[in-house]
Order: structure tokens, then sequence, then C-alpha cells
């Protein structure tokens, strides 16, 4: 066997770059130079195969279309549509430049058929007036759906368009030419008839043009039958003259009403057998007209019920065509529309069914009404809707029972719509609050959370002011006091969550509802009790004239009791800071009965302040210390020493005392040299500011006794000693506001 084998023969190929014969692959052309080896040159070879073998099949092809001569043409295949979950509509984004020049040229022609409706319209007489209409609006309609047939959208929109603006073009021109005698009927009238048929044309249009997967139809017709017909109703009820809509009437409301109620039909419908996007926005254009006619309806009805100048009957109708509407929501799918809408609609009406009637039908009605609400309340289920709704409604109808029980016994009238002048028992207006009051006291116990404190609070003065709206002014004023009392202690006992408050705290659940109560019920006390601070102050003076004192001393009073309770509610966890408050609060008793003895000594009302205020200080720092924290001389003297040094420093350089002064310059230095000495900030600050003030307004007026000469050398000298000492100046005062950061 011979083991040496054949030698293998290759066949030369042409170069890829410049087409000289390579005489054997794997090596560099001889002409050009091109390297022919490695992974790159083989795959050059396979791509110059492939095209090779692209170009024969090209040659077929030829052939074969050249056998085939005149014979009948294959369909031409069609390119892939999107599927249906991408409308090929929206997939026009902005305008190209045909469409620019279609949409110029519709506008153009729609002008030019306005000027020869204008210009030969009394020439050609009554056929060619129509012949003119139809040829025109026919050849519209024409163009457009041989343009839909043939693919060109833009071509079939401009032409749509122009259809549209020739038929709206043509039944004005038919109205203001007389046409046929039209310049007779009224100008509403016609409008009302004109668009109803001008928009079934425009639907019927839209039928004409083939809409199918490959046609895609016009989006100009339907959006524009939608206006139309949206519209006719309006001037129907214009030409049916009911009224201004400033002044409405029933028959008014009743006719909005069946304008929304059918085009909101018609919209419902039109948007359920919608299967192309025009479709669907010319049902949403007759739905944004429904929903005006809606709110308009609304509004009509609620002026109409309070329109105490309008028959009753007809007052009571609208209110009940509201109610009707309201209870038409139950067709909504979301079960929590229907309960809210009866009960929103129940609360605006409520004050209108009231104002007319009797205080004494109003007072019974409000107890029916809290005995309803209290009934409901025992049978709660937290996972009714209409209970929510219904308990919402009745809170409210109390509210508006209340208020127009006590505007009549305020104004001494029957009602509140009325001017007959009538005798209110003082009691009047306390039923109906007593009422409101069980009702948020029922409801807090049932469900214990920050809603209901406020609603019992809200109860509980609106029953104090009803009660004592007649009653002697020093019963108000203690009373009061009594009331913003109790508010403190419950806000005491808010804040340790003590009983008997335990109970109101906690509703059974986890400790973040019980804070969260506690705090709600912290705050809201103190508001209540600052309202019934401020409303004692404002009977001191009418109580002062029934028993004999002052105000100034009933003031006092309740300056003083507040300012203890204030101080008791400071002593409590984290609520140290109220104790400012207590002082200025028993600060401004003191200052009222001073200022009724004819004290002017500024030191009388600056001092006890000032006492105070240290007090409060000191006690800051030892809570400050219990915790292991460090509080600021800034927070804890600070007030006390602006108090003491500011005012007597004001009055002392505008005076002009001398004992004064040297008494604010000796305090100063103490509060200097006090503080760099116990490394605190406060009293350096405060007698710095003291002293500066003193030396500013008392040494200045001697400056212009001095020489000029003295005054520029000092100034030279000074400012060459700080040119000279720049960098120790920069150094020192580095370390001194190191220094100065590091006091207390």
């Amino acid at each position: 066997m011979n083991s040496q084998s054949e030698p293998t023969t290759y066949a030369p190929v042409p170069c890829p770059s410049c087409g000289r014969t390579v005489p054997a692959p794997g090596h560099a052309c001889p002409a050009c130079g091109l390297s022919l080896t490695g992974p790159v040159a083989g795959r050059l070879w396979q791509v110059d195969q492939q095209l090779t073998a692209l170009r024969a099949e090209r040659v077929e092809l030829l052939a074969r279309l050249r056998e085939q001569g005149s014979a009948a043409p294959a369909p031409y295949p069609r390119y892939p549509v999107p599927g249906p979950a991408a409308d090929p509509e929206w997939h026009r984004r902005s305008l190209s430049g045909q469409q620019v020049i279609l949409g110029l040229g519709a506008l153009l022609l729609i002008s030019a058929a306005a000027l020869f409706t204008v210009v030969v319209w009394l020439v050609v007489g009554l056929v060619g007036q129509a012949a003119i209409l139809v040829a025109l609006t026919a050849a519209a309609v024409t163009a457009s759906r041989l343009a839909a047939r043939r693919a060109l959208p833009a071509a079939a929109e401009a032409a749509a368009v122009i259809a549209v603006g020739l038929t709206l073009v043509g039944a004005n021109a038919a109205h203001a030419r007389g046409l046929a005698g039209l310049d007779r009927v009224p100008f509403d009238w016609y409008w009302a008839v004109a668009l109803v048929v001008c928009g079934c044309l425009f639907v019927g249009f839209d039928r004409a043009v083939p809409s199918g997967p490959d046609d895609r139809g016009v989006w100009t017709y339907l959006p524009a039958a939608s206006a139309a017909l949206s519209a006719a109703p309006w001037f129907a009820l214009s030409a049916l003259d009911l009224g201004a809509f400033d002044e409405p009437g029933l028959t008014l409301q009743v006719c909005v009403g069946i304008a929304g109620v059918v085009l909101g039909a018609g919209a419902l419908v039109a948007w359920l057998s919608a299967r192309r996007t025009c479709a669907r926005v010319a049902a949403a254009l007759a739905g944004l007209v429904a929903l005006a006619a809606t709110a308009l309806f609304v509004v009509l009805g609620v002026a109409l019920a309070y329109d105490g100048g309008q028959p009753t009957v007809d007052r009571y109708v609208a209110a009940a065509l509201l109610l009707g509407a309201a209870a038409a929501s139950r067709w909504v799918p979301d079960v929590r529309v229907m309960p809210a809408a009866l009960a929103t609609t129940a609360g605006i009406l409520a004050p209108a069914l009231v104002l007319e009637a009797p205080y004494e039908l109003n007072t019974a009605a409000s107890l029916v009404v809290a005995g309803a609400c209290i009934a409901l309340l025992r049978s709660w289920r937290a996972d009714s809707t209409w209970r929510v709704s219904l308990t919402v409604c009745l809170l409210w109808i109390q509210v508006v029972l209340w208020v127009a029980v006590a505007y009549a016994a305020e104004q001494s009238t029957a009602a509140v719509l009325t001017d007959e002048t009538v005798t209110v028992w003082w009691w009047a207006p306390v039923l109906p609050a007593a009422a409101l009051l069980a009702v948020s006291g029922w409801g807090l116990g049932l469900f214990r959370r920050a809603e209901w404190v406020l609603a019992v609070q809200a109860a509980v003065a609106v029953t104090a002011w009803s009660a004592l709206r007649e009653a002697p002014a020093v019963v108000a004023f203690g009373v009061l006091l009594l009331l913003m009392s109790f508010e403190m202690v419950v806000a005491v006992a808010a804040v340790r969550a003590a009983r008997p408050l335990e109970w109101l705290l906690s509703s059974g659940r986890a400790g973040v509802g019980a804070v969260l109560n506690r705090a709600v019920l912290d705050r809201v006390a103190l508001v209540a009790a600052a309202g019934y601070f401020v409303a004692a102050c404002d009977q001191a003076m009418p109580a002062a004239a029934e028993v004999g004192p002052s105000r100034a001393d009933l003031t006092a009073l309740a300056c003083y009791a507040a300012a203890v309770l204030v101080f008791v509610y400071a002593g409590q966890r984290h609520r140290l800071g109220f104790a400012y408050l207590g002082s200025a609060l028993s600060t401004a008793g003191t200052w009222t009965l001073l200022g009724q003895g004819g004290v002017t000594v500024v030191e009388a009302y600056t001092l006890p302040l000032a006492a105070l205020l240290g007090l409060v200080g000191a006690a800051t720092h030892l809570q400050a210390r219990r915790e292991g924290r460090v509080a600021g001389s800034m927070l804890t003297m600070g007030p006390a020493l602006a108090v003491a040094l500011g005012p007597s420093t004001l009055v002392g350089v505008t005076d002009g005392g001398v004992l004064r002064v040297v008494l604010v310059v000796a305090a100063g230095l103490v509060c200097v040299v006090g503080g760099f000495v116990a490394r605190l900030k406060a009293p350096v600050l405060a007698g710095t500011a003291a002293l500066c003030l003193v030396a500013v307004t008392e040494g200045g007026p001697y400056l212009s006794y001095v020489p000029g000469w003295v005054t520029i050398g000092a100034a030279g000298a000074l400012l060459l000693a700080v040119g000279v000492s720049w960098e120790q100046a920069v150094v020192a005062g580095r370390r001194s506001t190191a220094w100065f950061s590091a006091l207390g």
C-alpha cells in the first residue's frame, strides 16, 4: 500500500476586489495584494456564493414573466395589516404636506361656494337653487367615496369636509335667501329642524363611504352628525321661549332634563355599537353635551327649589325631579353611587325645604330626625353603603334644622324666608341643638373615632350658644368659664390617658387607634377651650355692667383662670412649652389690672412676666437634665432676659431717666460678666445688646463736640492697626467663634 497521498488540484477563483485570477485559495491576490485567508475571507466567499444564486433566480423570474405575455394579471399580494388591537386610523400622528394642501383646498372651495351662493343665488331661480345645492353636495360625497375606495384617506377627508361645509352653507343660504319661503320660518325653529336633517344626512354620507378592512372610511361625517344632533335641542329650547336661565321655571327644567336624557341615551347606544374610532369620538361628543345638560338640569332645579318667589308646588316638584335623577343612578355598576347621589341631593335640597317652614315645625322635625338617626345608628352595619350615606344626610339635615330655628329665634321671624314678626321662645333653638348633641354622643360612644369627637365638640358649642343666647351675661360668663375648665380637664386626661376617658381612648383595638384618638381629643379640647375663653372675655363687659365690678376685673379673672389651667396642662409629659402661654395669660390679667389702676412704670409690667419666664426656663432646664439632654441658655434664659432688659432699655434711652439708665447699664454688666463666667450665651447677648444700645444713644450726641482732627486721626490709626494685624485678627476671630459656640 502506497502511503504517499496524491496531490490535490485547485480551481482558480477570481479576486473579490479586483477580479484577477487567484491561483489557489489561501493565498493573497497577486494583483491587489488582498489577503484571502482566515474566517473573514471564508464568510466573504459564502456571501459571494449567495449573491450568485440570487442573480440566477432573478434571471429565471424575468424569463417566466416574459412567457406569461398578455394573460390576466395575478392579484398583488396585500401588505400585512395590524391586528384588531391597533386601530390604523390612529397611525396618522402628524399632518403631511399632502394633507395640508388638501385642507387648504377644501377651505377655499367652501369659501368659493359661500361666495357663489351670495352672488349668483338670485340669478338662477328656484330650480337652479335646488340644483346647485344638490349637485355640489352630491359631488363632494361622491368624491369622498371614490377617494376612500382608491385608498386615498387624505383626499377622502378633504372631500368629506367640503361636503359637510357645503351642506351647512346651503342650509344657511336656504333660510337667509328665502328658498321655497323658508325665510318666513323663525330662526330658532328653522335651525332646530335643519340641524336634525343635516345630522341625518351626515350619517347617510358616512354609510355611503366604504369602511371595510381595506377601505377605512372617513372621520368627518360621524363627529359632524353628533355635533349637529347635539345642538338641535338647544335651538328648540330657545324657540320654545321657556324663560331665561337666570329666572328658571319648572317647564324649562323639565325640557332640559329631557334633552339630557335623549342625548345621553343616544351617546350610550352609539358608544356600545361603535366599531370605529370616529364613532366613539362622536359618541363621546354627544356624551359631553349630555353631561352639560345634566349639570344645567341640576343647577336649574336647585335654583328653582330655593326661589321663594316661585309657587310652592313648582319648588317641591323641582326637588322631586332632582331626587328622581339621583335615584336613576341605580343603573350605574358601582353600588355606592346611588346612595351617595341620593344623600347628596337630599342634603342640598334640605335647606330649601325648611327655609319657609315655621320654626315650630322645624323644631319638631329636628326631634324626629334625631330619633331616626339614633335608630339607624343602633342598627349600624359598617358594610352598608346605604347606612353610611343616610347617616351623613340625616346629620346634615339636623344641622340645617338647627340653623333655621336659630335664625328664626335671632331675628324673631316665623321662618327664614318670611318677614312676619313673631315671638320665638328661648328654648326653641335649644331642642334641635340638644338633639344634635344626643346623636353625636351616641355616635361617639358607638364608634369612638376622631370625626365623632369633632361632632360632639361642635354640638356642645351649639347647645351652649342656644341655651345662653338670652341668659344673663354674668351667667353666660360663668358657664363659659366652666366649659373652658371642662375642656382643659379633658385635654389633661387625654394626655395622661386616665380614667374615666379610657373607654374613649381605646375602642378595643390596637394601641395605634388609641394614640390617634388621644391626640385628636387633646387638640380638639384645646381649641374648644380657647374658643370658650374668647367668648368669656367677650361677655366680661355686659357681665360687669350687671353685677358691678369693672370689665377689667372679670377679664383678669378669666385670664388668671385660664393661666392656672394652662399651667396644669403644661405640667404633663412633653407639654412644658405651654407654660409660656400660661405666663402670657397671667401677665395679660396683671396688665389689665395695672392699666385699670393707671400704673405707668414699665417694670411693673415686665418684671412679673420675666419672673414667670425665668421659672419656666428653670423648669425646662431641670427637665432636660432629668432626660439626659442639654437645653441651651437661649431657650431657658433668653425669653426672661429679653423681657426684663428690652423694654426698660428702650424706655431709658427714649425718656432719658438717669436712674433707669444706670440700672440698665448695671444689669447689662452683670449679665455680660455672669455669662462669661458661667459660659452662657443668652446673658452675654442680652447684656451686650443693652450696653451697646445705651452707648450709641447716650454717647452719640457727644461726638459733635470732639475736634475734627481728633476724629480723623483716630479713624486713620484704627485703619492702620487693622491693616497691620489682619492675620492675627483672623486667627483671633476663629478662636473667639469656637469659644462662643462652646458656651452653654
